[in-house]
């Protein structure tokens, strides 16, 4: 299991509210890294650029050397643009975010909220389970619901401008039409987000059991192997207690001791 865990929580010293943050997955793909790139790093991939088409210059000229200079600066630019409205596209707003945490959707509904909770305390208890640390609970599927996690919170998130330009437009009654409209396609988000969080618990719940009966299992084993060391020590024990042929010291002592008593009884019994 990867040991790079996906969810940070913290509760407040009197457990009323939870603190998280859901870290990025770790595979990304190479367009969103491109996307990420530093603007600094289209520098070095111009000059590669200008290897990849030096033959322009060899097999044209001077009219080949200027288009493969043009080229070779715009490539890398025209790229990384593309990159970006991609990623942009596939993400959402927040696609340059590397960490979500609970203070980004401050400005949001509290269903939302707890939603978007509920989806990082299932992931964590994934994570922290029984199953996944005995390999029950595969990394591919820890990593599947981090990124189902992932891909939810993005989705939610995205909404945060929505919902603001919906409280800025309610006091208006010319505009109530828009904004029912615009608040029902904001409630279809939040159920797909609530189904992702449904599918979460009802796997959480499944772990669960899966704990329990991985629990029971080790306690079954425990005591078997702890009753197989009982059993060796006690075999062990009553070999090493077997009268001896050759008296001991001390039961010699206690010998001398009863013959000695059976002697006091003896000359007593004549007095009598």
């Amino acid at each position: 299991m990867d040991s790079r865990r996906p969810v940070r929580l913290s509760r407040s010293p009197h457990g009323d509210s939870v603190s998280w943050a859901v870290l990025e997955p770790p595979k990304q793909s190479v367009g969103l890294r491109i996307a990420r790139m530093d603007p600094l790093l289209l520098v070095p991939a111009g000059l590669v650029c200008l290897v990849v088409f030096w033959p322009l210059a060899v097999l044209f000229g001077a009219p080949g050397a200027v288009a493969m200079v043009l080229l070779a600066a715009a490539t890398p630019v025209a790229g990384h643009r593309s990159a970006k409205r991609r990623a942009r596209k596939a993400l959402g707003p927040n696609w340059r975010l590397g960490e979500i945490t609970a203070a980004h959707f401050r400005t949001l509904p509290a269903e939302s909220r707890e939603v978007v909770r509920e989806l990082a305390e299932h992931l964590d208890a994934l994570w922290s389970s029984q199953a996944a640390r005995t390999g029950w609970l595969t990394a591919d599927k820890l990593h599947d619901a981090h990124s189902a996690v992932w891909q939810a919170a993005l989705l939610l998130l995205g909404t945060a401008d929505q919902h603001l330009l919906l409280r800025e437009s309610a006091p208006y009654a010319e505009l109530d039409h828009l904004v029912t409209a615009r608040a029902d396609e904001l409630a279809g988000v939040r159920a797909v987000v609530r189904d992702v969080a449904g599918q979460l618990r009802e796997a959480h719940a499944k772990v669960g059991q899966l704990d329990a009966l991985i629990t029971a299992e080790q306690e079954r084993h425990l005591r078997e192997q702890h009753i197989a060391h009982l059993e060796t020590r006690l075999t062990t024990a009553t070999a090493s207690t077997h009268v001896q042929a050759v008296p001991p010291v001390w039961q010699d002592a206690l010998d001398t001791v009863n013959a000695h008593v059976e002697g006091a009884l003896a000359v007593l019994d004549r007095d009598n």
